[in-house]
């Protein structure tokens, strides 16, 4: 019954040939899911990566903008130290001519 030997080896091939077929079409399944799954990733990392960029660039702008304002009141400061020098200078040439004055009153009356 050699033909019935060559029956059998066919449906053999044939099955084992169906399992890797079958075998083949899950792993392809399986390949469609990752290739889903990497292109959310993907999407969800670019959506990620345009936010903190934009969080980068606010945090420069408002970093900027802090320097000009840290740079005025430095500005202001200084004019304002500059103010004060001048007032005590001058105060303290006011006191110097009360003073003579003052003195200039007690030599006239004696």
């Amino acid at each position: 019954s050699l033909l019935h030997a060559l029956e059998e080896e066919r449906r053999e091939k044939a099955a084992v040939c169906h399992e890797k077929q079958r075998e083949n079409a899950m792993l392809e399944q399986e390949k469609a899911q990752l290739q889903r799954e990497m292109r959310q990733q993907l999407g969800t990392i670019q959506i990620e990566r345009q936010c903190l960029q934009h969080t980068f660039e606010e945090e420069r702008r408002a970093k900027e903008t802090l320097e000009q304002e840290k740079a005025i009141l430095q500005q202001q400061v200084e004019c304002l130290r500059q103010s004060a020098r001048q007032s005590n200078e001058r105060q303290q040439e006011l006191e110097e001519r009360l003073d003579a004055t003052t003195a200039a009153t007690e030599e006239l009356r004696h």
